[in-house]
């Protein structure tokens, strides 16, 4: 995730990066859960669950790559 941002709260990390209409994607690695699927990299390739949150394109276009 080129240009992510990385937060902490509630014992989780959540590390995310969005570009308005081109990708989104949110990682909670403690929980193995992807949020939204808008890019890939290697470290999303160990997610269990993919959630999306709504059907725009910027947010599950990288779905086949996973």
């Amino acid at each position: 995730m080129d240009d992510h941002v990385e937060l902490h709260a509630g014992g989780l990390t959540f590390l995310g990066t969005s570009r308005a209409g081109l990708s989104t994607s949110v990682l909670v690695p403690e929980l193995r859960i992807l949020l939204d699927a808008g890019t890939c990299d290697s470290r999303l390739l160990g997610c269990d669950a993919v959630l999306l949150s709504h059907e725009h394109p910027d947010h599950f276009i990288a779905l086949s790559q996973l």
